[in-house]
């Protein structure tokens, strides 16, 4: 199981590829940007697939087109980017209690299951198809 951490702002690429984790805990003061259309390039890490299973489509485009609203760590919440979020002094103390409980469980480790229930063969397709898009 893979459990990302974050206490400020995430840009990018770390945040498409927190949503190909199991769990992500944010901070009340971590921020969520993806700036592809800003840039003029299209999504990336599985975003363009994963993001509107995640959230909807309609907030998937809001973070990824040209509103490219950047939400914080509640608002990610509220949406259904990051599956937990605490104060700041909080996310890696939250973390490790969120290990050792997958540890502890009868069931460790956890199936992979990505936060977005995508099957990892097909993300590899999406990713292959946003690269050459990239290029």
């Amino acid at each position: 199981p893979i459990i990302a951490a974050m206490n400020g702002p995430a840009i990018g690429a770390s945040v498409t590829s927190a949503t190909l984790c199991d769990a992500v805990v944010a901070s009340t003061e971590a921020t969520f940007s993806t700036p592809f259309a800003k840039l003029g390039v299209p999504p990336e890490g599985c975003s363009s697939f994963n993001f509107p299973r995640l959230m909807g489509k309609e907030t998937a485009n809001r973070m990824l087109g040209p509103e490219g609203w950047v939400p914080n760590g509640a608002e990610a919440k509220v949406i259904g980017l990051v599956t937990d979020c605490v104060p700041p002094d909080q996310v890696l103390p939250h973390a490790t209690q969120l290990a050792h409980k997958w540890i502890q469980s009868t069931d460790f480790p956890p199936p992979r299951s990505h936060m977005g229930f995508s099957d990892t063969a097909y993300l590899k397709i999406v990713n292959d198809s946003e690269s050459k898009q990239l290029a």
